[in-house]
């Protein structure tokens, strides 16, 4: 299949004032996410009183498809049959003029991937039901909890961060982890014989209860002569496990540092439910005896396009001024 609808949302009409245009892409360093905005008809608009939008994914391999089936989907301007659309990531960035002239865009609207990616998740947090854009997971914080902003935000896709999101749609400075989605695959590859997300996390999933992992390193060390007698799926376990652990590690510096114990998870590395899980495990052990651990409020987005999202919501060339220049600090974050 050249495109995999990975959600689709419906919200009031409203709110497409809120959008810069009605399609935008991340090519990122794994796949392609693609958000595309679908008015209905004003003789119709009056029945619904809602738009809708679809998040959907294709791989990069397939890329110059894509782009062909995009032009013959996307409406255009009915007398110069051109389009605008947003482009983030550096992909899109790479291929741009590629993007530009299959899809006869004059000038794309293209905005910073690290200020998308907040940019999308504030906007979704505020705007979108939470049944529709979260996981339900029992050890998530339930969906008819008030999860407010501002919160910590674990960007994990390709690579790994962290940022603190405020209410008024603006983000601190990143801090970036060198553990993100790239090296989980590339590990895989090495322990495992194969660099296939859903092959990895289903032997991971197969390999038995999370609860009886030992939060000590023990089950944690990715060392070969700590690998040896383990089964196919002890050590894809051990392998999601520790990618999991050092996440956990960060957020609870993050925490601990800020003050809020609040936090979202997004990007495609978290869409397996067993790295959800084992981030939750983790990081609730890290924080057992200390003032958060009966606070902490977690959650975990069902799309990996916030980045995609955040570049419709977001004004090109006005990155700067949604970035804080406080950061994890509890002394200068005193409005918090």
């Amino acid at each position: 299949m050249l495109i995999q609808t990975q959600l689709e949302i419906q919200l009031p009409i409203e709110l497409l004032g809120e959008l810069n245009c009605l399609c935008s892409l991340d090519r990122g360093c794994s796949s392609t996410k693609i958000v595309i905005v679908v008015v209905q008809p004003p003789s119709k608009q009056q029945a619904t009183d809602k738009f809708k939008i679809t998040f959907a994914l294709a791989k990069n391999s397939q890329f110059d498809a894509v782009l062909d089936w995009l032009a013959n989907t996307l409406p255009a301007d009915p007398e110069n049959g051109n389009r605008t659309i947003a482009l983030t990531g550096g992909g899109s960035a790479l291929h741009q003029e590629k993007i530009c002239d299959k899809l006869r865009v004059q000038q794309p609207i293209f905005v910073d991937e690290l200020v998308g990616q907040a940019r999308g998740c504030i906007w979704l947090i505020k705007q979108a039901p939470a049944a529709d854009v979260f996981y339900d997971d029992e050890f998530l914080t339930p969906l008819d909890e008030d999860v407010p902003l501002p919160a910590l935000y674990v960007f994990s896709g390709s690579g790994n961060g962290l940022t603190l999101l405020y209410p008024d749609g603006s983000k601190c400075q990143d801090h970036i982890m060198m553990h993100g989605g790239k090296a989980f695959l590339g590990l895989s590859a090495l322990v495992l014989g194969t660099s296939d997300y859903d092959e990895i996390t289903g032997l991971a999933e197969r390999a038995g209860p999370i609860e009886a992992l030992d939060s000590r390193l023990g089950d944690f060390d990715m060392r070969p002569e700590h690998l040896d007698g383990l089964t196919r799926e002890q050590k894809a376990l051990r392998l999601a496990s520790w990618f999991a652990r050092w996440s956990a590690y960060f957020v609870d510096h993050g925490i601990r540092t800020s003050g809020i114990a609040r936090v979202y998870l997004g990007c495609n590395f978290w869409r397996a439910k067993v790295l959800r899980e084992l981030f939750a495990f983790n990081l609730r052990q890290k924080l057992l005896g200390t003032e958060f651990a009966s606070s902490l409020k977690l959650r975990a987005f069902r799309t990996g396009h916030t980045g995609a999202l955040g570049s419709m919501v977001t004004q090109s060339g006005k990155e700067l001024s949604y970035i804080r220049e406080d950061g994890f600090c509890r002394d200068v974050d005193s409005d918090y």
